[in-house]
Formats: structure tokens, sequence, C-alpha cells
């Protein structure tokens, strides 16, 4: 309905518009009929000073009625932000009417667009001569609405051959000062008009003044009092209620006054619409928290290895903030690191996400213009569990708000680089567009034969129900869910199962999540032809699971899947995020948090034991695995890290500790060996063991099982039981050297919680 509305009020607004040309004919006719009919010199002069005024006065009206319906559009609806169109049918009108006068009375009127700038405030707006008509600066302390229009005349049977006539149309406000005191706070206005006439009657503007809760949104204050300063500066007085305060923000030893986060909105006599913020980007401080040095224990030696991570060119971040600036980190939420509420920013405003900027620096010196995304997520009640589910790509002309998350990336290079710099502002021009970046990533659908999600690091086929069959492996997998990896030089590695349990016969990983991949990767509405920068996201919901040995048993009362997965542009990682809900209590025999094939490439393999086991590393190789049916070897203690390689490739998995924790809650609690989690390798496809065909798999068993060594322990899922974790896939270069894994192990504190990057305030611009 609001839709609707809106259209409605266009309408009107053109019907309205269209009437005042008429008024402007009229009006143009009658002096035309004056200056016919006077004989003498002088009162003909005055007669063709009054056309000149009266041609002036109606383009400012008309300027101003244009400037008015686009600016309260652009302020007001939370989408329709493209000035052009009522550019567009300024042209349209003006034309008409130009057209009209010179065919029906011999005035030839030509309407121009000569541009201008304007200064207020120490500021210089522009108007580019052209087609702009009119701009809207915005969202800074100082903020103007401006319009410029002229007119060329000539009437040539009266002596007038080319005389210009201007309109200017303005509405100007500056945020001067701010002072608070108990129960109130004092805001210093300075408002103008067209060319610098000072608003000399507030009660003219209607002023709208918002303030962020942080637990609500955004609330409008309530205005108790106003006074004329001088000149057009007003101290507007609005309540600081108890009840829902307004902070001072961003408090920081690099800024101790902080700010009063505001956003003001002036709407002027005429229509037209002016918004100004306190402040005008804010300043972050990422921190990493890996560690320098890494420890592991070689069995061989009998003693400790210290591993210098030195140089860390792959040690990238992905970035995600909400608008309270809340650090999303996997399945974390790392609040901002302060100990008072002055000492939080202030939230990032609504305005058009296509005006949004983000900078990153080492030094805070040297600034560089990065590439950002926006998302909108939303918090669901997943089987009595709130948990955060991507709803889609932003639409970058729709207000950033509560839904959104500013996606970017910062990089640690080395060791020695511990602090990035991270300045969020945004463009004061309205007319400000998204910048499109080159990007790796793409999407190709083309089902059956194709659905890839393609980066620079990775081609990674969605084996789903419209994708069954990974191209070069022959199985179908019937609809059940998986991620088919291959190398972009076309090097076939084969699928990643997510989640498995029971066994068919003496072949692993019965059931399996069934349903259907969901892509995001371009942006919505106008902009839907451009493609992400930053990552695309993958997604699978489903409560059904299905035999991937016979599709006729599909079952829905086993485990719900709730997958979400991140294809990064510039980056060497892919993640998974993952979360598991139990429908009924189920037993079997072998389960699988995650098999990932490898495809006869990678000839070595390594895993690491838990820390209480002298976080041990073991290494091997898949020939030596014995020959027995498929060839599968099983380790005790599993942890977050493993790993194979060789020609010249490296695949490493890395899980979460929350990963860890669910395989020994789940798989642990038995006294008995065989019981507890394993880390598991294959060596030849367990669906087709007879071709003998190399399957080089990293394994993560819930418990202990071996087709060949029958009976397998059984593990039980209760109904309810819940656990969520993440996964990552990390590609490298390797060669055959035995400790070639190290290259993936300097990255693996990168993933786990406790190392997550802490994000903290520096300061809030003002005048940036």
């Amino acid at each position: 309905m609001r839709i609707d509305k809106k259209a409605q009020m266009t309408m009107i607004t053109l019907v309205t518009i269209s009437l005042l040309v008429l008024s402007i004919l009229s009006v143009v006719l009658m002096v035309f009929r004056e200056i016919h009919s006077t004989a003498l010199a002088d009162e003909k002069s005055q007669t063709l000073v009054n056309v000149m005024e009266a041609i002036r006065a109606d383009l400012k009206r008309l300027l101003a009625m244009i400037m008015a319906n686009a600016s309260q559009m652009y302020a007001f609806h939370p989408y329709i932000h493209n000035l052009t169109l009522f550019r567009l049918r300024t042209n349209a009108l003006m034309n008409n009417w130009t057209d009209l006068v010179s065919r029906k009375y011999g005035a030839l009127v030509q309407i121009g667009q000569p541009g201008g700038s304007f200064s207020f405030e120490g500021k210089i707006f522009q108007i580019p001569p052209g087609n702009s008509t009119f701009k809207l600066y915005w969202y800074r302390p100082v903020s103007a609405t401006i319009g410029r229009l002229n007119a060329t005349i000539s009437i040539s049977h009266l002596g007038i051959r080319g005389a210009v006539v201007d309109a200017y149309v303005g509405l100007f406000m500056a945020i001067l000062n701010i002072t608070s005191r108990e129960g109130e706070i004092d805001i210093y206005l300075k408002i103008m008009i067209d060319e610098g006439v000072p608003v000399a009657d507030i009660r003219g503007v209607n002023l709208t003044i918002l303030y962020p809760d942080l637990n609500y949104y955004w609330r409008k204050a309530e205005i108790v009092n106003y006074r004329h300063v001088r000149r057009g500066i007003w101290c507007i007085t609005i309540l600081n209620s108890t009840t829902a305060p307004i902070y001072r923000m961003g408090v920081a030893p690099q800024d101790p006054d902080g700010v009063i986060p505001l956003r003001i909105y002036a709407i002027d006599w005429r229509g037209i619409v002016v918004s100004s913020l306190t402040y005008s980007g804010i300043l972050l401080r990422i921190e990493k928290n890996t560690p320098d040095k890494l420890y592991y224990y070689n069995s061989t030696t009998g003693s400790y290895v210290e591993l210098d991570r030195g140089e860390t060119p792959d040690e990238i971040y992905t970035i995600e903030i909400d608008w309270n600036f809340t650090l999303h980190f996997l399945l974390n939420e790392i609040p901002l690191d302060y100990s008072s509420i002055n000492e939080k920013p202030p939230p990032l405003p609504p305005i058009p996400v296509k005006q949004l900027r983000v900078y990153t620096s080492s030094d805070l010196s040297n600034w560089r213009l990065t590439p950002f995304q926006s998302e909108y997520w939303r918090k669901v009640n997943w089987y009595g569990h709130r948990i955060w589910v991507p709803e889609s790509p932003a639409n970058p002309v729709y207000w950033f708000n509560r839904s959104c998350r500013l996606v970017f990336q910062v990089g640690f290079r080395n060791t020695a680089e511990k602090v990035k710099y991270v300045k969020i502002t945004w463009e004061m021009d309205c007319d400000a567009d998204i910048i499109v970046w080159p990007t790796s990533l793409r999407y190709v659908y083309n089902p059956p034969e194709y659905k890839d999600v393609v980066s620079e690091t990775f081609v990674v086929e969605l084996i789903d129900t419209e994708h069954t069959t990974m191209r070069d492996f022959d199985w179908d997998y019937r609809g059940a869910a998986a991620l088919g990896f291959r190398d972009p030089d076309g090097t076939f590695f084969g699928p990643t199962d997510l989640h498995a349990v029971d066994q068919h016969g003496r072949r692993p990983g019965k059931y399996r999540p069934y349903g259907k991949w969901k892509v995001f990767s371009n942006y919505i509405g106008p902009y839907w032809q451009v493609k992400l920068p930053v990552r695309m996201l993958i997604m699978l919901n489903t409560s059904k699971v299905i035999s991937i040995y016979d599709e006729r048993d599909k079952r829905e009362d086993y485990y719900a899947t709730l997958a979400i997965v991140y294809l990064i542009n510039n980056s060497r990682h892919m993640v998974g995020l993952m979360h598991i809900h139990w429908q009924d209590t189920k037993t079997f025999r072998g389960a699988w948090m995650f098999i990932s094939m490898g495809g006869g490439v990678p000839e070595k393999y390594m895993y690491m034991r838990l820390k209480a086991h002298k976080n041990e590393t073991k290494v091997g190789e898949y020939e030596d695995i014995p020959e027995i049916g498929y060839a599968i070897e099983s380790y005790k203690y599993p942890n977050f890290f493993s790993t194979h390689w060789d020609n010249g490739i490296g695949r490493a998995a890395f899980l979460s500790e929350s990963a860890v924790h669910a395989l020994y809650t789940i798989g642990g609690s038995s006294d008995w060996d065989d019981e507890r989690p394993r880390f598991a390798v294959t060596r030849y496809v367990p669906y087709i063991p007879e071709r003998k065909e190399k399957f080089h798999s990293l394994e993560y068993e819930f418990v202990h099982w071996d087709p060949w060594d029958p009976p397998n322990p059984t593990i039980t899922f209760p109904a309810g039981t819940y656990y969520s974790y993440w996964f990552v896939i990390y590609m490298y270069q390797a060669d055959d050297d035995e400790s070639a894994w190290l290259r993936a192990y300097k990255y693996a504190p990168m993933f786990l919680e406790s190392y997550a990057p802490s994000i903290s305030v520096v300061e809030i611009g003002e005048d940036w």
C-alpha cells in the first residue's frame, strides 16, 4: 500500500506542476498583451522588467516544486533514491512550455541548466552544468539542497534579444554546536534559503530531530523550545528523557568529547527538504589476535617444534559489522571493546547503501578505498534456537538499516602487522553511486550439468536436487547436498560432504541432507546485474535427509540442516557454517561430521591431535594404507587441523573449537575407546569399491567406524540435540616435502574462536 500512496503523491505533484505551467503561461501572456498596448518607451521598459521578474519568480516556483518532490522522496521513501527521474520530468515540462510560447506568441524562451556554485559555512556546493538542475548534499553537519535554472528570452518585435533570467533555489542547514545540560539539549542551527537569505521565522520550517536508541532504532526527539540568536541562527531545545536518554558517544583518547548523534530533517514552507547528521563517519580499530609463533609436537624427535608464522599473505579477514558495530565472526557475535556507553560509536545511519564508503589504513595516514558489500540478515527461530540467516544481498538504493551488514576485508600480511584502521564514511552527494569493483566471483547456473560458484581459488559444484552428479565423478547423489571441489585449472578433487549418518552395508554415510542450494551472487533491485565484490553466499535449509544409495529412502524424522557457505573473493579459503538439529531420537552405526574427497591429487595427509595429547602431528601416505576393502585408516584424538597435499597442491581443513567440542561431547561420552571420535582417511572411493578409484579423503567421525572389523559401536542422537560449528577449506601450494603442511598450519588460528579479531572505536568524524 505504501508504494501505491507514493505513486499517487508523484502523480498529484505532476498534475500540480502541469497546472503551474499553465499558470506561468497565463501570466506571461497577460504581460505580453500589456507590452503591445503600451505606447511610451519608459512604460514599455518597466513592463519588460516585470516580464523578466515574472518569469524568474515562476521558474523559481517550478524549480522549488520539483526539488520539494525529489527531496521528500529521497528523505522519507525507503528506496526511491534516483534523482535523475525528477530531473527528466523537469526537462520535459520546461520543453513543453517553451515550445508553446514560441509557437503561439513569438516569444523564444530557452531554458538552460548552467550549473553553478553555492557557498555556505565554508563549504562549496556545486551544480554541474548540463542536466543536473538541482543537487542534494546531505548527511553531514553542513548540508544543502540547491537548484538553478536560467531562461534566455528573445522577443524580436520588441527588440529583446538574448536577455537572461537566473533562478536560484536552495535550502541550507548547518549544525553549529550542541550543548547539553540536565534534562535538555540545545542544538544551534543555521538555516538559510536561496541566495543566502536567513530564515527569520522558524515557524515556517518543520524540523524533525532523531537520535539513536541502541535497544530500539532511531527515536524522534521532543522539541520543547526554540529561539532566534541572529541572522538565521536558531537554538532548538530538545528534551533528554531518562527513559530513552540521548548519550554523548564515541568518546576516546583521541576524541575526548565524542558527539551527540542526531539526524535532523528540515522542511521549509515550499516542501524542500535538507538533512544533516552531527557526524560524518566512524574510525575503527581492527586488531588481530593470532599468535606470532605456533607449536606442535614432533613424535619422531620426541620434542616440541616452534613455528614462526612470519609472512602471512593469506591472513585476510572478512569483516562483517551491523548498524550497531557488532562484529559477526563466523557464528560468533563480538561486541565492540568499550567500558561505557559513551565510548561506543553512534550507529551507522540509515542512508542509501550506494553512498557508503570504506577506507582502510595501517598507519592512519595512507588510506585505501576498499571494496565492500551490504547484505540483509535476519534472526530466526530455527527449532527453538535464535540464529542469523542471510535474507539476500542489499538493494544499494535502500537505506542501511538494522537488518544490514557491512562486509569488507582487512589483511595482515605478516606477524609485525597487528592493527588495521577502518574508516566508514559516506558521500554527501546524493547522486553518488556504488562502485562496481572487479571480482573473480561468478555463478554459473545451467542445471543439471552446471551449478557452479567460482572464484580465483575454487570452482565449487553445488551438488543438490538440481545438480545430482558431479562432473568427472560417476556417482549420483540423488539430491543429497554436497560441495564438489575442483581447481580453477580443472583439477578434480571431488565432493565434500557436510554431515552423514549410518552405514549401507559396508559403505559409509548413508543419510545426508537433501535439498537445494540457494545462491546469492548479485545485488538486487536495479543493481541486479552487479556482482557482489567481497563474497557469495550459498545457503541450504532443509529438514530432509536421503540415502545416497537409494533415492526412495527419504526421511524427515532424522535431522535438519542449515548450512551457510561463503565463497570469498581475493582469498584462498572457503567457509561453511553449520547448524544441525535432531528431530527424533535415532541410533546408528557410524556418524560423520565431515568427509572431503581429494580425488587422488594429494598423496600425503596429516592431522593434529588434541592439545591434551601434546598437539602431536601424524603424517602418512595414502598408498601405505592396507588394501582391505577400500582401505580405511583412522586415528584417535582429532583436533581442529588436518590437511593433504602433493603434486603442487595442498588442501587443508580447519575446524572451529565448537566443531571439536561437538565431536567429543556427542561422540566421546563413552569410556570405550572405539566410541571416541576419530580422524580418518580413505584410500578408494567407498561407493564403488570394485573400481579402486582414488578417494584420498579427510574425514571427521563422531565414533570409530570400520566396515572390515565389525561390529561397529553405535551412536545415539537424542531428540532435540543441536550443535553448530564451522569448517574452512584452505588451498595452498605444496610440494612433496613431508613438512609442506606447515604452510597451512600457520593459518589455523585465524578460524578459532579464541583468536577472533577484536574491534574498537578510535574517533568519530564530525567533518571528514
